[in-house]
């Protein structure tokens, strides 16, 4: 009978040994799924920050995509300006105030010679973007005295790109 209670008592004992591992387990489980919620909480709102900033980065993507389009835009433009704000003819011609609005190009020549010049012509070239020459129009100017400005207008009568050229062509002077 002594060796039912010797296992019966070894038993019990492995009984206790293995409630307290598993209630060792059982607090370390609970700490684990506390900090299972605690990082799926982190990770939802990781994941929301996320979302928030493929918004933005769409939307500054947008914004980037149309400031580019804007600069180029106005980079031909300025570069319009830049080369035909004023230009002096070795000819004894001056053009200048030139301008684009809409299907028009305009400006002004001046006689800065010291004699009469019969007939000017001034002559726009317009290419299309890929450098591909769209049109040429002139206007013809008859009379232009010494220090003398007259206007000149050119009207696109089709197609033609963003960027022109303008010559004027007069009488040769000596």
């Amino acid at each position: 009978m002594k060796k039912w209670y010797a296992i019966t008592a070894i038993l019990a004992l492995a009984f206790i040994i293995s409630m307290a591992t598993c209630t060792n387990y059982a607090t370390d489980v609970d700490r684990y799924s506390d900090e299972l919620v605690d990082v799926e909480l982190e990770l939802d709102g990781i994941k929301q920050e996320l979302a928030a900033s493929k918004i933005e980065l769409r939307v500054a993507e947008k914004d980037a995509s149309d400031a580019k389009a804007e600069l180029e835009s106005v980079q031909v433009e300025l570069s319009q300006l830049t080369a035909t704000k004023e230009i002096d003819f070795d000819n004894g011609l001056r053009i200048f105030e030139i301008e684009r609005a809409g299907s028009y190009v305009r400006g002004k020549i001046q006689n800065i010679s010291d004699t009469p010049i019969d007939k000017v012509v001034v002559i726009v070239t317009f290419y299309y973007e890929d450098g591909k020459l769209s049109s040429v129009e002139q206007s013809t100017i008859t009379d232009l005295f010494p220090q003398e400005v007259a206007e000149w207008n050119e009207y696109l009568s089709y197609g033609g790109g963003p960027s022109f050229d303008v010559y004027a062509i007069g009488d040769k002077t000596t």
